[in-house]
C-alpha cells in the first residue's frame, strides 16, 4: 500500500467529520435565530442543495448577522471549488467572534485538507487547536497533513493527542506503528501495533495492521507471537486470506515448521505467476530440506521481479555456497551490501526528514 493512500485511509471518517463540522445534532428548522439558519444552511448544503443554502445566507445577511452569513457563504464557496471566493468570505469574519471564527477553521481547514490544499489547512487547523486544544478533528488533520509531508515529530505528536482524546479508536495508534516502522524502529512500531489491535478499528484495518504486525514480528525473529497473531486475528476477506497464508508459510518456516510451510505454498500456488514472497519462501524451503539447486532457480526469479530483496539476495548466495559456486555466492554478497547501503541511505534521510521543521511556506 501507497504512503498516499494509507494517508487517506487511516484517516476514517475525516471527510465525514468535514461535512457534519457545525451541524449539532438533530434536525434544523427554520427559525429567526441565527445560529439556527447557519446549521440548516449547513445541513441542506451536506444534502447537496446549494441553492437553498445561498437563500439561507441571503436571509442570514437580510437579518443582520454578516459572521454567520459569511462562514456560510465561504462553505458554499468551498462545495464549489471557489476557494479565492472562500478565503475571501472567511477573512471577513470578524475576530472577536471567537467562537464562530473556531468553527469556521475547522470547516475550512478540514475541507481544504479533503482538497490537498496542505499550507491553507495547516494554518486553519492550527489555529483551531491553539483555541481549542482537545479538538479531535483538528489534531486528526494534522497528522494527516504532517505524515503526508513526512514531517514526522509533529505527525506523532497529533496523533499522541488523538489517541489521547479518544482511547477507543485505535488508528493512531497504527499509524504511530507505520512511522516507526518507516523510521526503522521495529520495536516501537510493535507496541504501538499491539495497541491499535487492542482498540476499535474497522475489519479491513484491521487485517491490515495484523499483516503490519506480523511482518515486523517476522523482521525481528518472534516468531511465536507472529504466529499467535495469525492464529488469534483470522482474515475476513479473499485478499487477506491469500496474503495470510503465505505469511503463516514465513513463520512456519521461522519456528522450523518446514513440511506444513510447503504445503501451504504449494496449495496458494494458483495458476498466476507466483509474487516475490512465494518465491523467496519457496527457495528458503527448499534451502532448508537441502535443494540448493532448486532453491536458485526460484530466488533468480524473486530477484529479477526485486533486485533490491535483500532477503532473497542473500538465500541466494547461502545456495551457491553450498554448491560450491564460490565466485557467484560473492557476486550476490555484493549486491546484497549494495543495496543495504541504499536502504540505509533511505533511513538516514528518512531521520533527516523527522528532524526538519514542520511549517509550509506560503500565506493563507
Amino acid at each position: 500500500m501507497t504512503r498516499s493512500r494509507q494517508c487517506y485511509l487511516w484517516l476514517g471518517g475525516l471527510v465525514s467529520a468535514l461535512a457534519l463540522a457545525g451541524v449539532v445534532g438533530g434536525r434544523w428548522y427554520y427559525t429567526s435565530r441565527p445560529e439556527d439558519l447557519l446549521r440548516r444552511g449547513q445541513e441542506v448544503l451536506l444534502q447537496g442543495d446549494v441553492r437553498e443554502a445561498d437563500e439561507l445566507a441571503d436571509r442570514l445577511e437580510g437579518s443582520g448577522h454578516p459572521d454567520h452569513t459569511h462562514l456560510l457563504r465561504g462553505q458554499i464557496y468551498l462545495r464549489q471549488g471557489r476557494f479565492n471566493r472562500a478565503i475571501e468570505e472567511y477573512n471577513q469574519i470578524r475576530r472577536e467572534q471567537q467562537a464562530l471564527l473556531a468553527e469556521a477553521s475547522l470547516i475550512y481547514g478540514l475541507g481544504f485538507l479533503s482538497l490537498r490544499q496542505w499550507v491553507p489547512a495547516e494554518r486553519l487547523l492550527a489555529h483551531v487547536v491553539e483555541v481549542r486544544p482537545d479538538n479531535l478533528d483538528a489534531h486528526r488533520g494534522l497528522a494527516a497533513i504532517y505524515y503526508d509531508r513526512w514531517a514526522m515529530r509533529p505527525a506523532l505528536e497529533h496523533l499522541e493527542t488523538w489517541s489521547r482524546l479518544d482511547d477507543h479508536d485505535g488508528q493512531p495508534r497504527r499509524m504511530m506503528g507505520l512511522i516507526y516502522l518507516q523510521l526503522g524502529s521495529k520495536e516501537r512500531a510493535v507496541d504501538h501495533y499491539r495497541a491499535a489491535l487492542a482498540r476499535e478499528l474497522k475489519p479491513e484495518v484491521r487485517e491490515e495492521v495484523v499483516f503490519e504486525l506480523v511482518e515486523t514480528l517476522i523482521q525481528l525473529g518472534i516468531f511465536g507471537e507472529a504466529l499467535a497473531c495469525l492464529d488469534e486475528h483470522p482474515p475476513g476477506s479473499a485478499e487477506g486470506r491469500s496474503a495470510f497464508r503465505e505469511l503463516r508459510a514465513e513463520v512456519l518456516l521461522g519456528v522450523g515448521r518446514t513440511t506444513e510451510a510447503v504445503r501451504i505454498l504449494e496449495e496458494t500456488r494458483g495458476t498466476g505467476p507466483p509474487s516475490t514472497r512465494w518465491l523467496r519462501l519457496r527457495g528458503l524451503a527448499y534451502l532448508e530440506a537441502g535443494e540448493p539447486r532448486a532453491a536458485v532457480d526460484v530466488l533468480q526469479k524473486a530477484l529479477e521481479m526485486d533486485r533490491h530483496d535483500c532477503r532473497s539476495r542473500d538465500q541466494l548466495a547461502r545456495a551457491y555456497e553450498r554448491l560450491g559456486r564460490r565466485a557467484e555466492a560473492a557476486e550476490h554478497r555484493q549486491l546484497w551490501k549494495d543495496s543495504q547501503q541504499l536502504l540505509q541511505q533511505l533511513t538516514d534521510l528518512t531521520h533527516e526528514a523527522l528532524r526538519k521543521p514542520a511549517s509550509c511556506p506560503g500565506e493563507f
